[in-house]
């Protein structure tokens, strides 16, 4: 009885590998799904400890491949914590979560930094004012009001403090002789 199951159970596997491969990898990722794979090992160690490391192998290099990692990826089935920035800055907006409201001094750090007259300028090169927030994203416009940071009239954004103060400690440093 005992190699009659062992001999069903590859092609059980193999079927369902073959025919349902993104919900067996899903199925496989839970704790039910591990400890089947566990339970396998078992039952073949139990028939022959050299199938049973063979099986061993066999469940390591499916939990390792790399296709089985993209499709648990593209799947979705599995959620991963995720944040959404947009709501937690529309949110904090007047909170002291690290959204600055019209810093004067911050303000005009980054105009300092990145201004050339009134030109919004990244790497020597002109940003297109519809492309500001991705190229800068500490800046946080106020509402659908966008406008030119580097004009001096433009007053409605403001500078999100971390990003700011992590971008200006990661900058390179002069060694002391």
């Amino acid at each position: 009885m005992k190699n009659k199951i062992a001999q069903f159970i590859p092609i059980v596997l193999i079927f369902l590998l073959f025919a349902h491969s993104n919900k067996l990898a899903v199925f496989s990722d839970t704790i039910l799904g591990k400890l089947i794979a566990v339970f396998i090992i078992m039952f073949y160690t139990h028939l022959d400890k050299i199938i049973g490391l063979f099986a061993c192998f066999l469940v390591i290099i499916y939990y390792q491949s790399n296709q089985i990692e993209n499709m648990l990826n593209m799947g979705g089935s599995i959620k991963t914590p995720t944040t959404n920035y947009k709501e937690l800055y529309e949110n904090s907006e007047n909170s002291d979560r690290g959204v600055v409201p019209a810093n004067i001094e911050l303000i005009d750090q980054f105009r300092k930094q990145y201004c050339d007259g009134n030109d919004l300028k990244y790497k020597n090169m002109k940003v297109n004012q519809d492309m500001t927030e991705h190229v800068f994203p500490e800046l946080k416009f106020k509402g659908d009001a966008k406008c030119n940071p580097c004009n001096a009239s433009c007053n409605k954004f403001s500078i999100i403090e971390s990003k700011l103060k992590n971008e200006l400690e990661m900058m390179p440093k002069p060694s002391v002789n």
